[in-house]
């Protein structure tokens, strides 16, 4: 009997091949497991290559079950298999996609997802987007993925900023829109503001997933929060204005454009209410 070449075989010598390729992956992830607590603290330069080496054969290890490190721990735990991180993921944010956020570094914005249940692994290198994406999922990176808003208090408020949010909601009444708010974003952010779908109740901080966080819609989800980028510079100009009423009027036209669009009927009642609000 011959097995992979023409020397003849026992049994015996087969089960000892056998269990020497046990050992070896044994010994693989016992490294793999070491390095990945390491990258939980921030530092695994052999990560990749152990993970090249789990994956490969002789071991073939499923990527599904592989544990991988997390940017910040989430509800306890500083690792995830990609599976896990794509249930995560689909539960908080409602993503339809099998997704894995990603990062190649800590931040604010990952810090602030991780605090809402949103898992982001730690990317490292090629080898963690390869073991995620060989189980049948794609890596998004979190700050392209995801918007994370805070709400303006205390100091970063303006006098005339509860007024605007006040006129601006009314403007946008018929858009469905519950409240107008104003907050600034933990990384890249939206060019002038977000819809917050179903905002929890006494919350400051919310977790928007981009594509559903956008303006340009046939029709904004009724009961939304519109949170306004305080550094976008029509939000800016409307917050210096000296009358939140016109600037009111003005910027609920601009939002309109930049969403579902201005029908004749909302144009007369917009002017209609800015002089109202001038007289």
């Amino acid at each position: 009997m011959t097995c992979g070449g023409t020397t003849p075989i026992t049994w015996a010598s087969c089960a000892g091949a056998a269990a020497r390729e046990r050992g070896a992956a044994e010994a693989a992830f016992r490294a793999l497991n070491a390095e990945i607590a390491r990258a939980v603290e921030g530092e695994a330069p052999k990560l990749g290559a152990l993970l090249d080496v789990v994956l490969a054969r002789p071991i073939s290890a499923d990527a599904d079950e592989i544990q991988l490190p997390l940017a910040h721990a989430v509800e306890g735990r500083r690792t995830l298999t990609a599976r896990e991180a794509s249930a995560a993921i689909a539960a908080r944010l409602g993503s339809e996609r099998a997704i894995v956020l990603v990062a190649n570094q800590t931040s604010a914005q990952t810090a602030a997802l991780a605090q809402h249940g949103v898992p982001v692994v730690w990317l490292g290198d090629g080898a963690v987007a390869r073991a995620i994406e060989r189980g049948g999922r794609l890596c998004a990176p979190a700050e392209t993925e995801c918007h994370v808003g805070v709400e303006l208090s205390g100091d970063e408020r303006m006098a005339n900023d509860d007024g605007l949010c006040t006129l601006l909601g009314e403007a946008l009444a018929r858009t469905g829109i519950g409240r107008v708010t104003i907050g600034r974003f933990l990384g890249a952010g939206p060019p002038l503001a977000v819809l917050v779908r179903k905002p929890r109740a006494g919350a400051s901080t919310h977790v928007v997933p981009t594509t559903a966080g956008i303006l340009l819609q046939d029709r904004w989800p009724k009961g939304a929060l519109l949170l306004l980028r305080a550094e976008a510079e029509a939000v800016d100009c409307a917050r210096r204005a000296t009358s939140p009423a016109i600037a009111a009027h003005l910027l609920a036209r601009y939002l309109l454009l930049a969403g579902p669009g201005v029908t004749a009927r909302a144009s007369e009642e917009l002017a209609v209410r800015a002089l109202e609000q001038i007289r």
